[in-house]
């Protein structure tokens, strides 16, 4: 087999590995559930389905559109569920793979390019952010063609033109992948500087193409910009993240340097602390690695007048800028940019190394030092600026079993991680809502169950798309109640099923009626299941009959707590007549004598907009008791402004509670 056959099947095992690494268990294996960031892209995706089209949304604290439109494509295509979602980034993931060859082997040739594609390959980091549903990963592909297509123009000249706008154009349109993106015309502004400061002549000889540039780079970015400008408010995330830089701005550069340490140390001893992020505390590389890396650093400062070890020098500069103005470094997230060029730095130290040890040896390649501050070239066209090893060295070494050792090395770390450490921590499993995906597991495996109520945590906004793309079915009519604290609502359906999480508790007088009302409790490994009767049995300690506005009927009360003992608690039931048409809100307000509210209990743990006709509704009040309180009111209204208030059939908007000793 020839050294190019050879080469070949190296790359297709490398591209096979990382495929592998990002697909499996794609759907809701490793994340174990759908995190509230990956539901809100799907909710924009949605948007963008119905007609909704922009260059920046609004929603989930300000999204760039580039990737939504990507995902949409899935969305539209395979369906709303987990991998739609995810199989975009994975893609994505697996040509920034490509890209880290592609540029590598302009710049170092193909030997080190394949090695430093390996280690991009199986690197958790790049592994990780190609499996969630999320743009993030967009970044370093777009960007690193636009780099791809630079280093095609400086070696081609003013021949290179077509390729300089091709840059630019890419460099504009990465802005619209990924908020840490800012860091993209950074680097080009820092490189054009380098250029006129340590390549005068040269640089002089092309400022007609930095003009170029710098026009199609701005036309492309300009409908973003007069966005941002005209809705200063979209990105009001940067300002809770941004201290650093705040203190930096006011003359304090103390949170900014201890950022930068902690970013140094997280390519070798201590990584991003978040585990929403990945494994808290996982180092970029393990230690062969990141020694290689660390020397790495400083070829690129011994060779800083080569070019290219300035390219890559300055990008990994400029693309960790992000988490150094920001809070929770080293975040990986927001240093995403690196990907394509922070892989090739430990190659770049080990092959030093061998140099090195080759020289003391007295075995190293004949190639000649440069002279005078002058450069040798490779076949590409870019400078160097250092000796080559040699072919016959690289193939002493064995470049192939090299690429081997990474990708088990590697990918054995990174496996681990990915599928058994990070997807198994609590906090994991809380964040990506692991439990519902369970829940809905459950919902398919049994078709007979129509009516059911979810105990979760955001039962206004996240939980019920959540519920849908975790399903493969959707016969089951469900209702959502809960909070992230302790839930105070029940929501039950006759003949219905109740599924709570172990970890979230209700309150304990709605625990009490959950196990007198139902016939049969069953526990899963992360929740617990109550099935109803037909007929569920309400029976208040001061029973009623009263309609509300045609709409929900009460049916009386308990007092678990007098109100002389500082706080009033009382659960009440209701059971619902019609459907509403809008949110409601339950109300428990003591008044003092000239009728002025001087205490108030206003809750809702269980949306109106999933009620259904027949429905018992089950609420626990807590209302403090308050010095010359008089009188207390129990009532229900819709939230929005004007407010107003469902009627008794005395028509007085409130249910008057003899509750005072």
């Amino acid at each position: 087999m020839t050294p190019s056959h050879q080469h070949r099947l190296t790359i297709l095992l490398i591209l096979l590995v990382a495929a592998a690494i990002r697909l499996i268990g794609l759907n809701n294996g490793s994340p174990p559930g759908l995190e509230h960031d990956e539901v809100a892209n799907w909710l924009i995706d949605q948007s963008i389905l119905q007609g909704n089209h922009a260059v920046y949304f609004t929603e989930a604290y300000g999204h760039e559109a580039g990737f939504h439109y990507w995902q949409t494509l899935f969305v539209r295509l395979i369906g709303d569920h987990a991998l739609a979602l995810r199989l975009p980034a994975a893609l994505m993931g697996m040509l920034v793979v490509a890209v880290t060859y592609t540029l590598n082997k302009k710049l170092f040739g193909r030997s080190v390019a394949t090695w430093g594609m390996a280690l991009g390959g199986v690197l958790f980091t790049a592994v990780f952010f190609s499996r969630l549903g999320l743009r993030a990963i967009s970044l370093p592909l777009v960007a690193g063609l636009s780099a791809y297509f630079f280093l095609c123009y400086w070696a081609n000249g003013e021949g290179g033109r077509v390729a300089l706008v091709l840059s630019a154009v890419l460099g504009g349109l990465s802005l619209y992948t990924y908020l840490a993106s800012r860091a993209v015309p950074i680097f080009y502004g820092a490189f054009f500087v380098y250029l006129a400061v340590f390549h005068g002549g040269e640089a002089k000889q092309r400022w007609v193409d930095g003009v170029i540039f710098s026009a199609v780079f701005g036309i492309v970015v300009y409908p973003l910009f007069r966005f941002l400008r005209n809705n200063p408010a979209a990105e009001f995330r940067v300002s809770e993240v941004n201290l650093p830089l705040n203190a930096l701005m006011e003359g304090n550069p103390q949170p900014v340097v201890q950022n930068l340490w902690k970013i140094l140390l997280g390519f070798g001893v201590s990584g991003d602390p978040l585990w929403r992020q990945g494994v808290a505390e996982l180092p970029v590389f393990e230690l062969v690695g990141a020694v290689g890396f660390y020397i790495g650093v400083l070829v690129l400062l011994r060779y800083l007048q080569s070019i290219h070890h300035a390219f890559i020098g300055l990008w990994i500069s400029c693309a960790i800028v992000p988490s150094l103005v920001t809070v929770d470094a080293p975040s990986t997230i927001r240093m995403i940019l690196w990907l394509p060029f922070v892989v090739i730095v430990p190659v770049l130290g080990w092959q030093e190394v061998v140099l090195i040890w080759h020289r003391l040896r007295g075995r190293f390649s004949h190639a000649k030092k440069p002279q005078n501050g002058a450069v040798i070239h490779n076949p590409q066209g870019l400078s160097t600026g250092f000796p080559q090893l040699s072919t016959d060295l690289w193939k002493k070494w064995g470049i192939n079993l090299l690429t081997l050792g990474v990708l088990v090395i590697y990918g054995v770390r990174t496996t681990t991680a990915v599928f058994v450490t990070w997807p198994q921590n609590d906090e994991v499993r809380f964040v990506w809502q692991a439990t519902l995906t369970e829940m809905g597991r459950y919902l398919d495996a049994r078709p007979e169950i129509e009516q059911a109520t979810i105990v979760g945590w955001s039962p206004d906004t996240m939980d019920s798309p959540t519920l849908l793309l975790s399903r493969a079915r959707s016969e089951a009519t469900l209702r959502h109640v809960g909070t992230v604290g302790e839930a105070r609502t029940l929501a039950l359906p006759a003949e219905g099923m109740v599924l709570q999480p172990h970890e979230l508790p209700l309150n304990g007088m709605l625990t009490a009626v959950l196990q007198e009302m139902s016939t049969e409790i069953n526990s899963e490994p992360s929740f617990v299941v109550y099935q109803l009767p037909a007929d569920i049995p309400v029976a208040p300690q001061f029973p009623a009959d009263l309609l509300f506005s045609e709409e929900i009927r009460f049916l009386g009360h308990d007092v678990a707590q007098a109100c002389d003992s500082g706080l009033c608690v009382v659960r009440t039931y209701w059971v619902v007549e019609n459907r509403p048409a809008h949110g409601r809100q339950f109300f428990l307000h003591g008044l003092d004598d000239s009728g002025q509210l001087v205490s108030q209990d206003d809750s809702l743990h269980a949306p109106a907009e999933f009620w259904q006709k027949g429905d018992v509704l089950v609420h626990v009040h807590q209302l403090p008791m308050v010095e010359g309180m008089s009188e207390i009111h129990l009532g229900i209204y819709d939230p929005i402004p004007p407010y107003p208030r469902l009627t008794p059939p005395d028509q007085s908007g409130f249910l008057l509670l003899d509750l005072l000793p």
